[in-house]
């Protein structure tokens, strides 16, 4: 789907020994607000046909609205975070969750793997 969706520098981070709320980061880069919206619509409903809900009783959703620089899909084990190059610069998951020696971070060059 982000691959679909013509995302930008995806990079899947490992955090499952650092937070216990999910394991992954999946992180791209958006053109446009729209185009991160757009992309967060399509993650949403792929993940909404395959599984419906990421835990008992919870489903799938999406934070930042129109407007945003900056949208996640949680999907549980994995959130989606989406960014607007400038905003991604600046928050830098990368470093701020990356081990130093980024041995937890994989960029993709082929994102369609996810």
């Amino acid at each position: 789907v982000i691959h679909r969706a013509h995302a930008r520098d995806v990079c899947v981070i490992d955090v499952s020994n650092k937070t216990a709320i999910t394991n992954k980061f999946v992180i791209a880069t958006g053109n446009t607000e729209q185009h991160l919206q757009r992309m967060a619509g399509a993650i949403l409903y792929r993940l909404k046909q395959k599984c419906g809900e990421v835990a008992p009783g919870l489903s799938p959703k999406i934070d930042g609205g129109p407007g945003s620089q900056w949208v996640a899909v949680d999907a549980g084990s994995v959130i989606v975070h989406l960014f607007l190059e400038e905003c991604r610069a600046h928050f830098d998951l990368e470093e701020l969750h990356g081990e130093p020696d980024e041995s937890n971070v994989e960029w993709l060059q082929n994102p369609e793997t996810l």
